[in-house]
């Protein structure tokens, strides 16, 4: 049932919101698990049927252009 739910947002578009909502997910069936609401979680994991995200790191600096932002941020 919750392989089902969170299969709609398998599309590139939306597998960071898929990652946070199965985050959610655990944490709530994590949260039943240790009340003892449920003997076990069925969906721990769940996170591997899908996709991970593709990261996209920030833009930095190079140590050789730091001088010239520098000089550029002063004089504005």
């Amino acid at each position: 049932m919750a392989l089902k739910a969170f299969k709609q947002y398998q599309d590139e578009v939306h597998l960071e919101k898929l990652k946070r909502t199965i985050q959610k997910h655990n944490e709530i069936m994590t949260y039943a698990l240790h009340r003892d609401l449920i003997s076990f979680n069925p969906t721990a994991n769940i996170e591997k049927e899908f996709d991970s995200p593709t990261v996209e790191h920030f833009k930095t600096l190079k140590p050789k252009d730091l001088s010239k932002f520098m000089f550029t941020l002063q004089n504005v």
